[in-house]
């Protein structure tokens, strides 16, 4: 836990980065591609997607400033090895897994850039502000009144900061009226990721943050894979609903093709390689 004024701040999970990474010299290192670029680049997993205080409130003491980063820290990245540990050994998904898997990928939805200009968009309007702000607090209504009153004190752009811990709290309860399997890779090819490894596909569904008609994507590894559905949604043709709930399944080269296409064809800047590529050129 940091207590410096200053503290260089992730995006995305160093811990998570690692699962797609590999070690050189005692240094963790990632294979990506930076979109718009003509060649491959191995970069440093400390340095990708480091920022200063990216997350922080802007009034309290140290620890009450930085209790987003220092909570995703001790109760999240500190068990994901074990989340995939759990699945790797038991093939299946059981309360407490998905439990911590569901607050990890809300963490990163609240950390990925694209996620966060949505929701700034949001705050930026006084009308869809109010809605966003009604939507985070569906679960607790209570809670509504204190984040009308910060809106007052507060200038717009700590808003989101402010609301991080609603935001995630929020999309977790969602998260468990979802179904979900896992998806090993096929033939060891592995499962590339990004920035924005949360991938929310909402068929063209904009009523809320995380809609029931969504269908959600989240390479956890190099070998495995998330995808979440809810059972009331309208769009029923995807073949990966028809799978055993909670367990992990080998994927077919078809399905592996076209879930590397939705990856690449996401929202982000980087794509993250799930082996050491030498540096070249794409041309």
């Amino acid at each position: 836990m940091s207590t410096h004024k200053y503290q260089g701040q992730h995006r995305i999970s160093q811990i998570y980065l690692k699962q797609f990474g590999y070690a050189e010299n005692n240094e963790w290192k990632l294979s990506v591609w930076y979109r718009g670029d003509n060649r491959t680049k191995n970069l440093l997993v400390e340095n990708f997607t480091k920022e200063t205080n990216v997350f922080d409130l802007p009034y309290g003491d140290i620890d009450f400033r930085r209790h987003f980063e220092n909570e995703s820290s001790r109760k999240l990245e500190n068990r994901y090895q074990t989340v995939i540990n759990n699945i790797a050994n038991q093939k299946k998904l059981n309360e407490r897994t998905r439990g911590v898997l569901f607050h990890f990928v809300a963490n990163l939805i609240c950390r990925a850039i694209p996620h966060r200009d949505f929701f700034n968009t949001l705050l930026n309007d006084e009308t869809t502000r109010d809605k966003f702000a009604k939507e985070i607090t569906m679960f607790n209504e209570s809670e509504l009144p204190g984040i009308r009153q910060a809106f007052l004190l507060l200038e717009p752009e700590f808003y989101l900061n402010m609301l991080l811990e609603h935001i995630m709290i929020h999309i977790v309860k969602v998260f468990y009226s979802f179904d979900c399997v896992i998806l090993k890779d096929y033939g060891n090819r592995g499962w590339a990721t990004s920035d924005n490894p949360v991938i929310i596909d909402t068929q063209k569904s904009y009523e809320w943050v995380i809609p029931v008609e969504a269908e959600i994507y989240f390479p956890i590894s190099k070998d495995f894979l998330l995808f979440m559905y809810h059972k009331q949604s309208k769009f029923q043709t995807n073949p990966l609903r028809n799978l055993v709930s909670k367990k992990v399944h080998q994927c077919d080269e078809n399905t592996h093709k076209l879930i590397w296409d939705t990856i690449f064809k996401n929202e982000c800047r980087y794509i993250v390689f799930p082996t050491e590529i030498p540096e070249s050129s794409l041309e």
